[in-house]
C-alpha cells in the first residue's frame, strides 16, 4: 500500500516540488527548510485519503485499493461490504 501509494502520488509531488522550486526561489527557500521525509508522508496520505474518498464508486466498478490483508484480519471482507451491508469492524480495520 505504501508504494502503490508513493507511486501514484509521491513521485508526482516530488516532480511538482522540483518544478515549483525552479520557479520560485521562495519556494526552494522554504523547500530546503522542512524536513525532506514529511512531504512524501504527506502526499502518501493524500493519496490513501482519495481512495478512501472513492470507495464506493471503486467497488462499483469491481475495483479495490486497500490492502485486503489488513481488513481480512480484522475479520472484514471487503467484497461482501456494501453500503446496504455495513460492517462495525470496517472502521478499526482503516485505523480509526
Amino acid at each position: 500500500m505504501d508504494s502503490y501509494c508513493y507511486y501514484v502520488a509521491g513521485v508526482v509531488g516530488e516532480m511538482l516540488t522540483e518544478l515549483f522550486c525552479g520557479y520560485s526561489p521562495a519556494i526552494m527557500r522554504q523547500h530546503r527548510r522542512a524536513a525532506r521525509p514529511r512531504p512524501v508522508v504527506s502526499r502518501r496520505g493524500l493519496q490513501m485519503t482519495n481512495i478512501l474518498k472513492d470507495f464506493w464508486e471503486d467497488r462499483s466498478r469491481g475495483a479495490c485499493w486497500l490492502p485486503q490483508e489488513v481488513f481480512i484480519r480484522h475479520g472484514v471482507d471487503l467484497a461482501r461490504l456494501s453500503p446496504e451491508h455495513y460492517d462495525a469492524r470496517f472502521h478499526p480495520a482503516c485505523g480509526n
